[in-house]
């Protein structure tokens, strides 16, 4: 888990509290409301905030604003509809977010819920959007097409949302802000990548591969033929574990003009083993990263298993890791992950990292050290606890991080 300087500090644990804040974050673009979600965190708390408490007060308050937004549907209220129906796709998200065991077919049935909820709003909004399906290895993967205002017959510039390790295509609308980019004349697509929730609730096979120059290839073989869409001017805007994807595809494939990477991951590999380090006394950091650096899989699995003894969200990143990865436990992610890594001296288009003040100091000189290594454009964002946008991927102040984002594209990118 990330560290934060600002937190809500609503539950002992601060992995609730970020997802806390991972679902209030999108209040500003309509997709949350602060009162319910303190609701629905009340409801957490009267249960002992287990994960299980979790999931049933999110599917409650999901339940609740579902039926508010169908009863202003029949009562013709299309704009209000609409955003209840992207509250209740929030809020049915968090509440599937923890479910255990992952890849259950409950947790299917309630993200195929939040789903139908995200697509009825977007029927029901201002939004030009369709879903699409993207031709991929003898398959399709999931997705969104949003067409910027008042450009038919122009071709346009294009970003794509790529997602991390643990998010919903659908949740890049916001995350990554969508309606900001739309506004600035661009052409969105979201997708759901092999490893992404989207893609596995359909097909278990399509497990997270990491050359995703393989991946975002085909993503834009389809989106460069579209006739709205301008293939010269195409950029990808990776989060998270999509701090990785971005830059490791745009490092292979010429045609991303532009890549945006919100919290830059160049090692995946030695992220994790700077991660196991964060959660030690620093006296023992050094030599235990030393350590970890050459363990075997049965090691790493033994040392799964006693984290796992702490429970709660420990034993779901396992359960995640597992599930996303199509692996058996950690010693196998830790082999599949091993060369996953972003070589600087490849990435030729321009590059804008922003990363989180609260992400504490072994991420924030992973980033220093291989960006200062990148010898074409270039530009690095510290975000603030000052401006609240500190959390991982600024989750805390998501319009100023994203208009940062939009301002920095539109310069590159159109110009």
């Amino acid at each position: 888990m990330k560290s934060a300087l600002v937190r809500p500090a609503y539950f002992d644990s601060e992995w609730l509290d970020f997802e806390l804040l991972r679902a209030m974050g999108y209040s500003v673009y309509g997709a949350a409301a602060p009162g319910e979600c303190y609701w629905a965190a009340g409801k957490i708390r009267e249960r002992g905030q287990s994960l299980v408490a979790w999931h049933y007060g999110w599917l409650e308050l999901g339940n609740r604003v579902e039926e508010s937004a169908a009863a202003l549907e029949s009562a013709g209220d299309r704009t209000a509809a609409s955003e209840a129906y992207f509250r209740a796709w929030n809020y049915l998200r968090s509440a599937e977010f923890y479910m255990m065991p992952q890849g259950s077919a409950e947790m299917r049935g309630v993200y195929f819920r939040g789903l139908k909820c995200f697509d009825k709003a977007l029927t029901l909004s201002s939004f030009s959007a369709a879903a699409v399906d993207i031709p991929y290895d003898g398959t399709t993967l999931p997705g969104h097409f949003f067409r910027a205002p008042a450009s038919r017959g122009e071709r346009r510039p294009l970003i794509v949302f790529n997602g991390g390790g643990d998010g919903s295509g659908e949740e890049l609308f916001f995350l990554c802000g969508g309606p900001q980019a739309l506004d600035r004349g661009f052409h969105v697509l979201t997708f759901h990548g092999p490893g992404h929730r989207g893609a596995l609730h359909r097909n278990a096979k399509l497990v997270f591969r990491y050359d995703w120059e393989h991946v975002l290839g085909p993503v834009l073989d389809w989106a460069g033929a579209r006739d709205e869409v301008d293939p010269r001017r195409m950029a990808v805007y990776g989060v998270s574990l999509g701090g990785y994807f971005a830059p490791r595809a745009a490092s292979f494939d010429e045609r991303i003009k532009a890549v945006v990477a919100n919290a830059l991951l160049p090692d995946y590999h030695q992220h994790w083993i700077a991660t196991v380090g964060d959660q030690l006394p620093e006296l023992l950091r050094k030599w235990t990263e030393h350590r970890l650096t050459t363990m075997s899989s049965a090691g790493w699995d033994r040392l799964a298993a006693l984290f796992s003894l702490k429970g709660g969200p420990f034993t779901f990143v396992v359960d995640l890791m597992r599930w996303t990865n199509g692996v058996r436990g950690m010693g196998e992610l830790m082999e599949k992950i091993r060369d996953a890594s972003v070589d600087p001296s490849r990435v030729r288009c321009p590059l804008l990292s922003v990363q989180g003040e609260g992400e504490g100091a072994a991420a924030l000189q992973a980033v220093k050290r291989w960006f200062d290594r990148l010898e074409g454009a270039k530009k690095h964002i510290l975000l603030p606890a000052g401006l609240g946008a500190d959390a991982h991927c600024g989750m805390g102040n998501l319009r100023h991080v994203n208009a940062l984002v939009m301002d920095w594209l539109a310069r590159t990118l159109v110009a």
